[in-house]
């Protein structure tokens, strides 16, 4: 099988950017269980780059979601104990 013909392939547009997720802050918790990060989207209706903020476990597993609301929840900070995340 050869490449496939030019109408096959979906290019890569505006559009596409722009539904891209930029990832980053990453900070390992004080126990080395957890990396919170932040993932930033693009909302062209409202003209903004929101950021969320994210955790997932070290080993592996599913990344959880743990801010919903505002448009800059970001610099992700763990507290000693690992228990609690703080961020601006």
């Amino acid at each position: 099988a050869g490449p496939l013909p030019l109408s096959a392939q979906k290019l890569f547009d505006v559009a596409a950017l722009l539904r891209l997720q930029r990832i980053s802050e990453p900070q390992l918790s004080p126990d080395g269980k957890t990396i919170a990060f932040t993932v930033q989207t693009v909302d062209v209706e409202k003209n903004s780059k929101p950021k969320q903020i994210w955790v997932v476990p070290l080993e592996g597993g599913a990344a959880r979601q743990i801010t919903t609301s505002g448009t800059a929840n970001e610099r992700p900070r763990w507290t000693p104990d690992s228990s609690r995340i703080v961020f601006i």
